[in-house]
């Protein structure tokens, strides 16, 4: 009877590690194509405007993930690497291309787990090199949860926070601190956080909340 409980104690152990264990990929799909519109709550005078992201296949296995038409992230997700930023910037305006990629997180993530990387940046303006800098990134994962939005509830969402820093020599920090709520299967459904400016030392100079819930949605070929 002991060795039965022992048994029993530890298959349960298991099967709790791997409910706190989760595949980033299950939560950010990576198909060119997509679409996700959301609506801004925050700040009040953007409540009409659009956070319209779009998905576009990339060179290499990569995904260009455009905002409104204008601002770009470039990135991967796979098995070996996990999730990395390779470049960014604006779409027909600068972009920072990375020495290295910038590791945000590995391909399986565990609910408490923070993940951190950095990298040099230089930045480039119609093919022309105007500055360099820093950029940092950490990932914290809170875990399982639902989430409402404008468009349904979606009960099967891994939450995460993620901060994002630019730092360039003689100037301010740029950051973005947001929380968000990435459903199974169609990717970020709600977004919580703000975006601020700090000095060198680290002291806040501005900041702006910012929060947004998705309202339209084309993944994988359907509209939901």
């Amino acid at each position: 009877m002991r060795a039965g409980l022992l048994l029993l104690a530890g298959l349960c152990s298991l099967a709790s590690a791997a409910q706190n264990r989760f595949l980033l990929a299950d939560y950010l799909p990576c198909r060119a194509g997509d679409t996700l519109q959301l609506r801004y709550a925050l700040p009040a005078a953007k409540a009409d405007e659009p956070m319209l992201f779009t998905f576009e296949a990339a060179p290499e296995g990569m995904l260009k993930q455009v905002l409104n038409g204008n601002s770009f992230q470039l990135w991967s997700l796979d098995s070996l690497q996990g999730w990395a930023i390779h470049q960014m910037g604006e779409v027909e305006g600068f972009a920072h291309v990375l020495e290295k990629p910038l590791l945000l997180a590995p391909a399986v993530v565990e609910q408490g787990g923070e993940y951190s990387g950095q990298s040099a940046y230089t930045t480039f303006e119609k093919g022309r090199r105007t500055g360099s800098g820093q950029l940092t990134a950490t990932v914290r994962v809170h875990g399982h949860d639902s989430s409402s939005s404008h468009l349904r509830n979606f009960g099967d969402c891994l939450v995460i926070t993620t901060t994002f820093e630019h730092r360039r020599p003689g100037g301010p920090v740029i950051g973005q601190e947001l929380k968000q709520w990435l459903a199974r299967g169609v990717g970020v459904v709600k977004i919580a956080g703000m975006r601020y400016r700090k000095n060198e030392s680290g002291q806040l100079l501005s900041s702006e909340k910012l929060a947004a819930l998705l309202e339209k949605a084309f993944v994988g070929g359907e509209r939901l």
